[in-house]
């Protein structure tokens, strides 16, 4: 199973270099429509349920009837890769947290866990390819390295913008804007 695994991530960080490289020179398809993000949150919950079961982790949401236009399949990737990566940071019995904000102009979306933090250094860099927190927990789980720098191609596709806003000790919340649907 050891090579199995290996070979499985391999393909994905193929899959998902080859992922920013469609988004950078305009290949990657997108199919906007307009999207509940109780909807989307719902399925990332559900998706990432075993995961943050696995590593005593809650996952809640707050309750939204806001309507976005976005491709869903790349907001549910967005926030599948948002949604791991708190859990993995969260420590055993913390909660990640979906929350959104709304103005006649974006939608902001907020993924908050309860972790370490990010040092201020690292705010902006977290989303290149291959950066990686550094992990003060045991709990490392390896992942490619790539999960923030595909969201923030497919935040951008969408003419959105993503950033991280964190205090040592005390979490970090990963937000992203999209343009609000009418």
């Amino acid at each position: 199973p050891g090579a199995l695994r290996s070979s499985e991530r391999m393909m994905r960080l193929i899959g998902d270099l080859l992922d920013i490289e469609k988004v950078k020179s305009g290949m990657m398809e997108m199919n906007r429509e307009r999207i509940s993000l109780q909807k989307v949150f719902e399925s990332t919950v559900e998706q990432s349920a075993g995961y943050a079961h696995e590593l005593g982790v809650s996952l809640r949401f707050e309750a939204t009837n806001t309507m976005v236009n976005a491709d869903e399949q790349m907001l549910l990737r967005i926030l599948a890769n948002l949604v791991s990566n708190a859990i993995k940071f969260s420590p055993k019995g913390g909660t990640v947290k979906l929350s959104v904000k709304s103005n006649n102009e974006v939608v902001t979306v907020t993924v908050e866990d309860q972790g370490v933090g990010l040092p201020p250094d690292m705010l902006d860099s977290v989303f290149d390819r291959f950066q990686q927190a550094p992990n003060q927990t045991s709990r490392t789980r390896g992942g490619s390295g790539l999960g923030l720098a595909i969201c923030k191609a497919l935040v951008e596709l969408h003419g959105g913008k993503i950033w991280a806003e964190s205090q040592l000790n005390q979490g970090t919340q990963f937000r992203f804007e999209l343009p609000q649907s009418n």
